[in-house]
């Protein structure tokens, strides 16, 4: 009997952990951001002779990680991470913004650019990669 419970805890911990591994392949596979901060937080250690924390937050250091406060998120990655929107939300912000007619000129870089009709009017306009933010609407 003591050794028909450690075959099963065998099998148990070997089907837990293809499921584990299932799981993260599936997430890999996705593309999805948050899949990859998940991965870089579990490989990333504190290292005091690049980074620096604190235990209580103020004006600079403003990111949570493991109970310390951080100036950066440090284990995002050094620049390798750089969310930005799709072209197809790009246009989204600016057909939100009352413009008809977007279409899609530049979906390169920093800014996107679009052209767009309101009021009878064509108007160039330019939206940040990263925050979606309008930076620019000129007449075309």
């Amino acid at each position: 009997m003591n050794s028909f419970v450690k075959n099963i805890a065998v099998a148990s911990a070997v089907s837990l952990m293809a499921i584990g591994s299932a799981g993260a392949v599936s997430a890999q596979s996705s593309g999805d951001n948050a899949s990859i901060k998940v991965d870089t937080q579990s490989k990333w250690r504190f290292d005091s002779n690049r980074h620096e924390r604190r235990h209580h937050r103020d004006d600079r250091f403003r990111f949570l990680f493991g109970g310390f406060w951080y100036p950066q998120p440090y284990w995002r990655g050094y620049g390798l991470l750089i969310p930005r929107l799709s072209c197809g939300e790009g246009r989204a912000i600016v057909r939100d913004r009352g413009f008809n007619r977007v279409r899609t000129l530049e979906c390169q870089g920093r800014t996107y650019t679009y052209l767009g009709h309101r009021h009878g009017d064509t108007y160039r306009i330019l939206v940040n990669a990263r925050t979606g933010r309008i930076s620019d609407i000129d007449p075309a």
